[in-house]
Formats: structure tokens, C-alpha cells, sequence
């Protein structure tokens, strides 16, 4: 069980607080910032806050207007958390800069993250007309070229300016293209109103919008509120983690948790024993945030009749096997910052696992044993690219699935990373945090799990949509499982 923050949670982080939130007819849509409506600079702080009100960090946004001949948004982010008795502390800085003429696009960004003295930085920038990411790592630097590059200055800015224009009604909704420096790849925010409110912040009535943000590759990943301004006050990502806007004086003051990930678990009423025996099972689940999960291979979701509820069926036969798309099928092939399938050791490594074996389903099945026996079974938080894990010969289910992914990667099977929940035993009788992998044979996604040396799932695996672990936290804690029916292996 991990029980770290994975770094996608910190994508979803800066997605949120460098969002575009405004809104224009009945389809969501853009909007371009006119030159006049460009903000003077402004620097906000902000609280990061996680269970019980207890702070583990802060933020801050700037928007710097114009440097060196573009327009500059810079954002940091400080973290410390602690669980199980082990402490993460994370620093993050990223920097984005758009051209000064319309349409505003982006033409460069860096970012430097360090997580417990150990870095990784990432430059974007254009090289005859195209761009390259150049990324360094373990003292070694590599570059990737990314394709396509939508993101602009009103996606970063255009809630600073929406309110100058018209306020508009609930139910509205905007898009706005987003880039995501540690994947090198655009995703789509979809901003929608929920309400309208008055408060009192600080003191003073404070008009707000209430509104909702989703992704098309994360879903749901939180919510916002924005006043009357612009300003963004508030926002939950996560369903764990709360932002608040605060003096830089109070921001900084950080009472840290004593153990954020405590109640990171989902009850079951019923033991179910060696979860390696368990073959099939049925499970009810209850709670407000049941409809984030969904059908998928080895996994079948049938609604309950009251709102809230619903019917897991796990395990192999329970459902349909996941068809792979084209798209897919090309987005879990290709290199990314997290999995440099091209580097010589991580091609030398997996040469060494899959041996003379030329069937995709006889590859697979030795990757799966060779990374159970590579990596000894450790809490480790330091460790998060795969040249440090394959160096440090250990880590949790993460390390697992990550390096697992970019063997298979590297080998020419398509992979991807998967999060959701696995049984933590009788001792516990809960379900925690767990990640694996799925590979596409024969035209569809196939589960495998290397931390348990599993090529067929147990029935405990629950998956949550998606490749990120985001969306274990708007569950974990919040569902209780009813055992149904069990099937065990004799």
C-alpha cells in the first residue's frame, strides 16, 4: 500500500490553481483574453490543508506579467506529510511563458520538483519551430519531443477576467487545455457554476461562485470556489485536500499531520482471508462517492436501487474484458517523463526479464515474476523515477507497477499504470491503497499485479477509473463495503 502523494496528485494541484474559470453560452467553450484585459501582476498564497483541518503546506500563484519578452506565470508548492512513521517532504516550482501577442500561446515552461532531497526537472522549449522537453534525472539528462502544444494565456488567466465582462448563470460552462509538464501531454478542464453564495470571509460578505471541475482524463477533480473578483478562495482536489486562499504570513505556518493517511481505508463488515485465495466476490458499497467507479476488465458495476449505493462484482468472469483503443493503445506505448522506455539500462533490464520469450503473453508473465523477485516489498518515498527504483532494488506497490510499466514499455507491449483498493488482510479487515498494471493482449486490457506476482487478478482488486491514483482519495474513507458472496480458492 502506498502511502505516498504521487505526483499526479500535484498535476491535479496546479491544473486547479492555475485554472481558467469562466463560462460563455450553453456549450462550454473559450474565451480570448483581450489585450486590455491582460492583469496587472499579482502574487496569491495559499494553505494546504488535509484531514481535520490539519495543515501540510502551502502554494502560491504569481503571474508576472511580462518578462524577457513574455508573459510569465509561476507557481511553488511546499509539502510535509507523515504516515506510518515515515515523512515526505516535497518542494515543487514551475514557471510557464506565453508569447505577447495574441493568441497569447505557450512557448516555454520549467519545472523542478524535489521529494525528500532528490529532483527531477523539467525544461520545455522550442527548438525550429517544434518543441522538446529536456528532462534531468540522476545527474543524467534526455530529451523528448512533444508533439503538440495547445495551452494558452486565457487558460491560465481568463477567471481574473471574466467577471469584467458579464456574470453568468449556474450551469454554465467553459473548457479550457491545460499541459501537463510531467506527461507532456494536454488535457481539457471542463469548468462548470454550481452556485451562486455570499459568506463571510475574514470578516467581510464575500460574494463566490461555487464551481465544479472536471478533467477528460482524471473526471472529477474538485471543486472551486471564486469570487466576485476572480479571485480563486478555496478549493477541494482529491476529495483529501483543501487550498485556501491566506496572508503569506499565515500560509506559512505549518502545523504538520500526524498521520495523513490514517483513515485511508474503506471498512468491509465481513473477514475474507488470504485475499490470494479469494477468486470471486460481490460486494455492496455505500457512500456519496460510489459513482466514481465504474466497470472494467475482471470488474462489473451494477447501480443500487437507493441513490449512493451499488453492487461490485469482482474477480475473473465478472465482467466484460476492456477493449483497447487505437488511441490507448498509442498514448501506453510511447516514452514519457516517468517511463524512459529508450534508456539503455531500462532496455537492458528488460532484455534480462524477458529472455528469449517472443510471445506478448510469455513476455508479460516473466516481466510480471521477474519484477516480484527484482524489488524486496519496503516503504520507500524517496524513490519515484524508475532509473532510482531499479537502483534501490525495492519499494511499495507503486514502485511495483511503475517499474513493471516501463519494462513492459520498453519491450513493446502497451502498459499502463492502474490505482484503486485491495484487501489489507483479516488483521485490518479494510481495504487500502493499491496500484498494478494493465497490458493490451490481443486487443484488449490485461490486469496484472507484479507486487503479488499475480498475472490473474485475486477478487479483491478494486479499480478505479482512470490511470491516477487521485481518485483513490474521493474514496478512500468515505465508502463501507457489505460483503455479498465469496469464492474462495481451496
Amino acid at each position: 500500500m502506498s502511502i505516498r502523494t504521487d505526483r499526479r496528485i500535484v498535476s491535479l494541484f496546479f491544473a486547479l490553481l492555475c485554472a481558467s474559470v469562466l463560462w460563455a453560452g450553453e456549450e462550454a467553450q473559450t474565451i480570448t483574453i483581450k489585450p486590455e484585459e491582460i492583469p496587472q501582476p499579482f502574487v496569491r498564497w495559499y494553505g494546504v490543508y488535509g484531514p481535520n483541518n490539519a495543515k501540510i503546506g502551502y502554494g502560491r500563484m504569481e503571474f508576472c506579467g511580462k518578462k524577457s519578452e513574455a508573459y510569465e506565470v509561476a507557481m511553488h508548492l511546499v509539502m510535509k506529510m507523515t504516515g506510518m512513521g515515515k515523512t515526505m517532504d516535497m518542494e515543487m516550482n514551475e514557471a510557464r511563458r506565453f508569447s505577447i501577442s495574441p493568441p497569447y500561446g505557450l512557448v516555454g515552461a520549467n519545472m523542478l520538483m524535489i521529494r525528500n532531497g532528490q529532483s527531477m526537472g523539467i525544461t520545455l522549449e522550442q527548438k525550429a519551430g517544434a518543441f522538446v522537453a529536456s528532462i534531468k534525472q540522476e545527474g543524467a539528462e534526455r530529451q523528448i519531443a512533444v508533439p503538440k502544444v495547445e495551452e494558452t494565456l486565457s487558460d491560465n488567466l481568463a477567471g481574473d477576467i471574466w467577471v469584467r465582462r458579464k456574470p453568468r448563470a449556474v450551469g454554465e460552462a467553459v473548457k479550457a487545455v491545460q499541459l501537463s509538464l510531467q506527461k507532456l501531454e494536454s488535457d481539457v478542464h471542463t469548468y462548470t457554476v454550481l452556485s451562486a453564495n455570499e459568506a463571510i470571509v475574514g470578516g467581510a460578505h464575500v460574494n463566490f461562485y461555487e464551481i465544479k471541475g472536471s478533467s477528460d482524463k482524471a473526471g472529477d477533480v474538485g471543486t472551486i470556489r471564486v469570487d466576485s473578483n476572480g479571485t480563486l478562495l478555496s478549493m477541494k482536489f482529491g476529495g483529501m485536500m483543501e487550498l485556501r486562499l491566506e496572508t503569506e504570513e499565515l500560509a506559512k505556518k505549518i502545523d504538520y499531520s500526524s498521520d495523513l493517511f490514517v483513515f485511508g481505508i474503506a471498512q468491509i463488515d465481513k473477514p475474507l482471508g488470504d485475499p490470494k485465495k479469494v477468486l470471486r466476490m460481490s460486494v455492496e458499497v455505500t457512500g456519496e462517492n460510489v459513482g466514481k467507479l465504474s466497470s472494467a476488465s475482471q470488474q462489473k458495476v451494477v447501480p443500487g436501487e437507493t441513490p449512493g449505493t451499488c453492487l461490485l462484482k469482482l474477480g475473473a468472469g465478472n465482467a466484460a474484458p476492456e477493449k483497447c483503443r487505437a488511441a490507448d493503445i498509442e498514448d501506453c506505448s510511447r516514452e514519457t517523463p516517468a517511463y524512459p522506455i529508450n534508456d539503455a539500462d531500462v532496455k537492458a533490464l528488460a532484455q534480462q526479464a524477458c529472455g528469449d520469450a517472443k510471445d506478448p503473453h510469455e513476455k508479460v508473465m516473466r516481466l510480471v515474476k521477474f519484477v516480484y523477485g527484482y524489488l524486496a516489498k519496503d516503504i520507500v518515498m524517496g524513490n519515484f523515477s524508475v532509473k532510482e527504483i531499479i537502483a534501490a532494488k525495492k519499494g511499495q506497490c507503486t514502485h511495483h507497477a511503475m517499474l513493471f510499466t516501463a519494462l513492459a514499455r520498453a519491450s513493446g507491449i502497451p502498459a499502463r499504470q492502474v490505482h484503486g483498493l485491495m484487501y489489507m488482510g483479516d488483521g485490518a479487515k479494510s481495504f487500502g491503497g493499491h496500484a498494478w498494471s494493465e497490458v493490451a493482449l490481443d486487443g484488449i486490457w490485461v490486469p496484472v499485479d507484479p507486487t503479488w506476482n499475480e498475472t490473474e487478478l485475486d477478487g479483491t482488486h478494486i479499480r478505479f477509473a482512470g490511470d491516477s491514483d487521485a481518485a483513490a482519495m474521493f474514496l478512500l474513507g468515505q465508502v463501507k463495503l457489505k460483503l455479498v458472496e465469496l469464492e474462495q480458492a481451496k
